[in-house]
């Protein structure tokens, strides 16, 4: 009885370090692909003076065409990105312990946290 509990213990622990592992790689792209699109923008940035006055190199261009869909867009992207950095940060640091429900129990927010950041009308 004690080597069949030991087979499911040391299969459980190989399963987690594999989802542990996933996670890494999921959460480094998403840091890596929310950097990135925090950086450039989406539509660029102007690239010189307008005559008139109503747009100056160096600004993105989404702020003067549409500045409450580029607040909504950095808002996300910066949420999004600061969430990879602790999920990052959590399973570095428990990469060595067996706490697999604090694991689960972060996976499952960051899963209803991302629901909620895609909902228009209401709020979570």
């Amino acid at each position: 009885m004690e080597t069949t509990e030991r087979v499911h213990r040391r299969r459980s622990e190989v399963f987690f370090k594999e989802v542990r592992g996933a996670l890494l790689m999921v959460a480094a792209l998403i840091a890596t692909v929310t950097f990135t699109a925090g950086i450039y923008p989406p539509g660029g940035f102007w690239q010189d003076d307008d005559s008139q006055g109503k747009h100056t190199a160096g600004k993105p261009i989404m702020v003067d065409k549409n500045k409450a869909k580029y607040e909504k867009f950095m808002s996300r992207n910066t949420h999004a990105f600061i969430q990879s950095l602790l999920l990052t940060m959590l399973l570095m640091v428990s990469y060595g312990t067996t706490n697999h429900a604090l694991l689960v129990a972060l996976v499952l927010a960051e899963v209803k946290d991302n629901g909620c950041s895609r909902e228009e009308e209401h709020h979570c």
